[in-house]
């Protein structure tokens, strides 16, 4: 993706030492796009560059808005940033990774029948902290290989993590609050994935006030299931949203808007029944959202 204007941004990758880390590819993309969605649109809307000697690196346009700065993940645990970059052609200087040792997860990606899947993203996130899959910081990212195994680098010892299991063909899984041992006591831990077909589901956004589907809703809104499995999906112009698949369970759905959550409804997915979700929007939503602080 070619930009003739847009905002420069630069940083510096160093190691677990503090050492610079030379030709070292820093990558960034469009926050509302997860990097599965990158690797397979070939790099649409993402960018990359390499650090020099002394780790430094810089994207000399990017275009203003939310996105998503990490370095190319090389078996080391390393940060993803989330921040704004200004409309006004500013400088962003400063985005600093630093990466550490921790303890490494095997995963092995699984469909209900027991057979393999390859090609399936493993994200690792804090904790808690999955509001939104694509506007959180994780701690790691891998791809399973034609035996379905996937390691994901170092994790942070100690810590409670989320991961979210997603492949093309089945529905998403989401396995909450695991505990990455504590460092120098297990070398690796592991753990099996089973990723079934998933059920299909539909809603909508139910205003109290027509206005209220305002202008932000068609550029920013999105609908997050987080259940036995985890999706998101983007409202159309009048209201309605669509699931592919989902897990059977229990789920919370909710409406974000930029980095809002603006109304939410607990649901039940069942196998086979359909569905006809109605979120309420008793408020007006933002014309313009705040940049991120």
């Amino acid at each position: 993706c070619v930009l003739r204007s847009g905002s420069r941004l630069s940083g510096r990758l160093l190691d677990a030492s503090g050492r610079p880390l030379a030709r070292h590819a820093v990558l960034a993309w469009r926050a509302d796009f997860s990097l599965r969605h990158v690797e397979e649109q070939a790099g649409a809307a993402s960018w990359e560059v390499l650090t020099d000697a002394e780790g430094r690196y810089a994207f000399p346009h990017l275009p203003p808005g939310r996105l998503k700065v990490m370095p190319a993940p090389d078996g080391k645990a390393g940060a993803l940033r989330m921040l704004t970059v200004p409309a006004e052609d500013r400088p962003v200087e400063g985005v600093d990774f630093r990466q550490t040792d921790g303890v490494p997860l095997d995963l092995k990606v699984l469909d209900a029948k027991g057979a393999a899947l390859e090609n399936a993203c493993v994200e690792a996130y804090p904790s808690g902290a999955l509001t939104d899959p694509y506007s959180v910081d994780l701690y790691a990212v891998g791809f399973s290989d034609a035996k379905g195994l996937c390691r994901l680098p170092g994790l942070p010892p100690g810590e409670k993590v989320d991961l979210v299991v997603s492949h093309p063909e089945r529905a998403w899984a989401f396995l909450r609050g695991l505990e990455v041992p504590a460092e120098g006591v297990v070398p690796g831990w592991s753990l099996d994935a089973v990723l079934q077909e998933g059920q299909a589901c539909v809603g909508r956004v139910a205003p109290v006030r027509a206005e209220h589907l305002g202008p932000a809703l068609l550029e920013e809104g999105f609908v997050l299931a987080l259940g036995p499995g985890v999706s998101k999906t983007r409202v159309r112009g009048d209201g309605s949203f669509a699931f592919e698949r989902l897990v059977p369970g229990d789920y919370e759905v909710f409406l974000t808007v930029g980095n809002r959550r603006m109304a939410g409804i607990a649901v039940t997915v069942r196998a086979g029944a359909s569905t006809a979700w109605r979120i309420p929007l008793a408020r007006p939503l933002p014309c313009v959202l705040a940049p991120e602080r």
